[in-house]
């Protein structure tokens, strides 16, 4: 089932298309099967692309929706970040999400850590994230973990 989202209303079936363009979301953002996706482009900094995420994330939570698949393959601008900037955007998004959302995030492979240090701070943050190279890995992640509760501040 689809849904068409607008400002101040609740989610209502459709017949809209399988990737459905949803209003007030962020650009990029998509709902396939109660399935945000975020597909952000452009040349943007580090710190950009944290905003650019978080942004997401609370329009995912705005919804309801308790899976996100991130891809940022289409994101230019910075190189591959450090640990702490990684420490820095897994705490950041673990702060929005609350503990109900789930996020598998699609990257180029040089922007992956070998360690996935961000997806063990983001654990130990509440996040229950993973990283991929590809959205079938991604899908096939969220289709194999089990739903969270909604932590409500």
């Amino acid at each position: 089932m689809h849904y068409t989202f607008t400002a101040g209303a609740d989610p209502r079936p459709n017949t809209a298309p399988p990737h459905e363009i949803v209003q007030d979301a962020p650009a990029g953002f998509t709902i396939k099967n109660a399935r945000g996706i975020f597909r952000p482009t452009g040349s943007v900094s580090f710190d950009e692309a944290v905003v650019l995420v978080s942004d997401a994330i609370v329009f995912a939570n705005s919804k309801k929706i308790v899976e996100l698949l991130v891809d940022s393959t289409a994101l230019t601008g910075f190189p591959s970040p450090d640990t702490f900037q990684r420490f820095f955007a897994v705490t950041a998004w673990a702060n929005t999400a609350r503990g109900g959302l789930r996020i598998v995030f699609v990257a180029r492979a040089d922007m992956i850590d070998p360690q996935k240090f961000g997806v063990t701070a983001a654990a130990n943050r509440g996040l229950l994230c993973e990283i991929f190279t590809t959205e079938s890995e991604a899908h096939a992640w969220l289709d194999s973990t089990k739903p969270v509760a909604t932590v409500q501040p």
